[in-house]
């Protein structure tokens, strides 16, 4: 965080005594500002970033990496208001939309026909369909299943606050989960 904070307009990362260069810069790269949704601007990134000696399939591996965590902190700083469980399946929806991978997006109707009394409980005080997200990704190994699960309660599930008010605004985050596993 206090490189992303300074004036240098290059940047350098070499390899030395047990620093990772590709350590480095993913930590620099994805230490980004949270600034996206508020009104001061984003801190300044030097204009040029090189690393000593770095094989491009790692780099273009972690590169890849950076930009998933830097999405995933964006969902989860959206405001509330703004990042509905109705955009989040937008979002989903595009972001596969060119894949392999199978996309389910149940709403409303399909969880009550599948009788997910306890999923839609939590969304009975809101006009905004609530939806669960889910993607299957066929594997090499169709032997073995893994499941990634995160939970995805975006803050507009509505519904009667029993938590006290202090850190209320924390709430948001109670959909970190998808937002890691997306």
């Amino acid at each position: 965080l206090a490189l992303s904070k300074s004036k240098f307009k290059d940047l350098h990362v070499p390899d030395v005594d047990g620093l990772n260069a590709l350590d480095v810069l993913e930590g620099f790269l994805s230490s980004q500002d949270d600034s996206a949704f508020k009104s001061k601007p984003a801190p300044e990134f030097p204009k040029k970033v090189s690393v000593t000696a770095v094989d491009a399939e790692a780099l273009t591996r972690r590169l890849s990496m950076v930009k998933s965590i830097i999405f995933s902190r964006w969902l989860q700083e959206a405001p509330s208001n703004f990042l509905t469980s109705e955009l989040f399946a937008t979002i989903s929806k595009d972001m596969f939309a060119k894949s392999k991978a199978e996309l389910v997006i149940l709403g409303r109707k399909d969880m009550e026909k599948l009788g997910m009394g306890s999923f839609l409980s939590v969304a009975h005080g809101t006009d905004i369909d609530p939806k669960l997200v889910a993607i299957k990704i066929a594997g090499k190994n169709t032997k073995k299943t893994v499941a990634l699960v995160g939970k995805g309660v975006t803050f507009d599930a509505g519904g009667i606050n029993i938590k006290p008010s202090a850190g209320l605004e924390e709430m948001k985050y109670d959909m970190s989960g998808a937002a890691a596993v997306l």
